[in-house]
């Protein structure tokens, strides 16, 4: 994460669960996603809080409820942890 960059797989969009993303929530949910992936990568440890604060701050940068940003935590929380190195696959 030197220089202010992320390593993103590049065949993000074709495994089983960004396909389940894609289909369910659409490109809104991919780029929920993103944002989540950036966000977590500017936290110590990629680890960050799942406060209302937190979620409200999201929601507004995605131009959406806090409630789907909630969603695409606790539904696709493993898969962005593995794209930020914390867990493998």
């Amino acid at each position: 994460m030197e220089n202010g960059y992320i390593k993103l797989n590049k065949y993000l969009l074709t495994t089983k669960k960004a396909g389940l993303l894609m289909q369910k929530e659409g490109v809104d949910g991919i780029g929920v996603y993103i944002i989540l992936l950036l966000h977590l990568s500017r936290c110590e440890d990629c680890v960050g809080s799942y406060t209302p604060e937190n979620m409200a701050i999201l929601a507004v940068m995605a131009k959406k409820r806090p409630k789907f940003i909630r969603n695409i935590i606790n539904n696709y929380n493993a898969q962005i942890a593995m794209h930020l190195g914390m867990i493998k696959s």
